[in-house]
């Protein structure tokens, strides 16, 4: 495998913006709607979009790491950082054209490519003003649900919130049709000092969206049964597993609701 490094220039994620995530994981239960904030770093190049809680986490254990903390500091300190029901990152423009997706599964990361390019919108004429920008309306089909997006032409920067991109003028609020997703734009901040990244592809495992998929679900229908087969002892008692296992799957029937529903 080839090692490809990427590195930013000054303009690259200069700024920051938060957004407010409803999401409603129960297709059936409209009571199941929760929040998390998630947060797109972007520039003229790049962007790096993830869950809040996702980057805080990394974030505290990288540094733990740094500074050597043992395996029982590690678990620790991760059972205190936020949880997220995102557990992934969303590069655009890494490779060039293209965004990738990432996925930590098992302390393994794996990732995805696919086109940047892949969103056909209808730009309208219906204007509305959205967290302090006047925003236009545009709306998309894009794995299994209709859209309706509205972007501030004031912010000229193609981009937004997941992997919504492609319109002139940054993504302030989109939904579906449904409101089983909805994106809003709560704070929009330039940083003071542009933020370096660097991109090592070869930390990764490529794969492709259906088997990062399959190889999600499994894990959340049987975490126990998967790190068995990775060599993991783990010593607990029959009664204890078969609770744990109809609990995983109980827990997997209510998470019925994907934002995409199509591959």
């Amino acid at each position: 495998m080839s090692s490809q490094k990427h590195k930013s220039v000054d303009e690259d994620y200069a700024y920051k913006a938060t957004y407010e995530l409803i999401f409603q994981m129960n297709a059936a239960d409209r009571e199941s709607q929760s929040s998390e904030s998630m947060l797109l770093y972007f520039g003229d190049k790049v962007s790096r979009f993830s869950s809040a809680g996702k980057f805080i986490t990394d974030s505290i254990i990288a540094s733990a790491r740094s500074k050597n903390k043992s395996w029982e500091d590690l678990k620790r300190i991760q059972a205190q950082a936020p949880v997220s029901e995102f557990g992934y990152y969303i590069y655009k423009g890494i490779p060039e054209g293209k965004m990738s997706f990432i996925q930590n599964i098992m302390n393994d990361d794996y990732m995805y490519s696919e086109n940047k390019n892949n969103f056909s919108w209808k730009i309208l004429s219906e204007t509305d003003s959205i967290a302090g920008f006047l925003t236009q309306k545009a709306t998309t089909q894009f794995a299994g649900r209709d859209y309706v997006a509205w972007f501030a032409p004031e912010i000229p920067f193609s981009d937004g919130p997941y992997k919504f991109n492609g319109l002139p003028g940054l993504i302030v609020k989109i939904a579906d049709t449904e409101n089983h997703y909805v994106f809003e734009l709560v704070e929009l901040e330039k940083l003071s000092g542009s933020i370096q990244y660097f991109f090592e592809d070869t930390n990764y495992i490529k794969t492709s969206k259906k088997k990062l998929l399959q190889l999600e679900t499994n894990y959340k229908k049987n975490p126990l049964g998967m790190l068995e087969r990775r060599g993991i002892s783990i010593q607990i008692s029959d009664d204890t597993r078969r609770k744990l296992d109809q609990q995983n799957v109980e827990k997997q029937k209510k998470k019925n609701n994907p934002l995409e529903r199509e591959l």
